[in-house]
């Protein structure tokens, strides 16, 4: 079986448990609603994205107080909409039109027997070439070549289409919308999207030196490696 890179979050405990619940229900097709099962699970993935992904590395890259707001700011907002969306979207809804999306769920659910971190986790598949990119630029700034902050950010921005369209694109239009129902949701998404490029644009971009070295330490950590789902 072939190995992919991936862009990653830990799952928490509970995450996993719930996520394996759900799964679990989908492949035994579960005649009790999944809409509760399902939003929980959404929930508490959204969170946990936005802690790893934004505001764990604030605390990790150190960022100022500004910056931080900023991040949380943003954070927040990403935070209210997709779970609006969510609720939104999964109401009424029958299990036959939930399980797609749980099969998606399978496919970005990594076991921790699976990771190359050894640890269970959410993640995004990203092609070789992008993650080349990260990896050079990473080196790039270990070897003290800090005016690296453009090309990175201008990378942030890429994974954060790729991580929208695989973590909220993807399964959201796997869902049968009317008109209104789907612009609803992309509005939605593209609101999400606009965030995402916001906390990058204004807050990567003026790191300090002693920053971005902390932040292509923590930034690796979010790439793990498993087979192809």
């Amino acid at each position: 079986m072939s190995t992919v890179s991936y862009i990653a979050f830990q799952a928490s405990d509970k995450l996993r448990d719930d996520t394996e619940l759900l799964i679990k229900n989908g492949q035994d097709r579960s005649k009790e609603s999944q809409i509760n099962q399902l939003t929980l699970v959404m929930s508490q993935f959204i969170s946990e994205m936005l802690d790893q992904f934004f505001l764990n590395t604030c605390e990790a890259v150190q960022i100022s107080p500004m910056g931080t707001k900023i991040v949380k700011t943003g954070a927040n907002t990403l935070s209210s909409t997709s779970n609006m969306l969510v609720k939104q979207l999964f109401k009424k809804r029958a299990n036959e039109e939930l399980y797609p999306i749980i099969e998606h769920f399978d496919k970005t659910f990594i076991r921790a027997t699976e990771a190359s971190n050894g640890c269970a986790s959410v993640a995004c598949p990203i092609d070789d070439s992008l993650y080349g990119k990260f990896m050079e630029e990473i080196q790039q700034i270990r070897d003290g070549n800090h005016q690296r902050a453009e090309a990175l950010t201008q990378l942030l921005l890429e994974v954060t289409d790729v991580s929208v369209a695989g973590y909220a694109e993807v399964p959201i239009h796997m869902l049968k919308m009317n008109f209104v129902t789907k612009k609803v949701a992309n509005t939605g998404i593209e609101a999400s999207r606009s965030a995402v490029k916001m906390i990058i644009n204004k807050v990567f971009k003026t790191l300090e030196e002693d920053q971005m070295a902390r932040l292509a330490d923590y930034l690796e950590g979010l790439f793990i490696t498993a087979p192809q789902r």
